[in-house]
């Protein structure tokens, strides 16, 4: 939990049996590597390779993980 930045993403509607609000409080993946580098400037990544870059840094949570990180998380709020 050394990064503080967060993703929070509301889901409504879109394939729910029960339509309702939700909230995703997630924690913004750190991603590696640097920016595209132009001639004149520095390029920032496009949301294509930004959501490949996160894709590529998952990995599966097991249940202790997920209970521990829940824990972290719910001391945080």
């Amino acid at each position: 939990m050394q990064n503080t930045a967060l993703n929070i993403v509301c889901n409504q509607e879109y394939a729910q049996s029960v339509p309702h609000v939700h909230f995703h409080i997630i924690p913004a993946p750190q991603l590696g590597g640097s920016p595209r580098i132009d001639a004149t400037r520095v390029v920032p990544r496009t949301k294509r390779e930004l959501h490949q870059l996160e894709y590529e840094e998952r990995s599966e949570l097991d249940e202790d993980e997920g209970r521990e990180l829940a824990e972290k998380i719910r001391a945080k709020l």
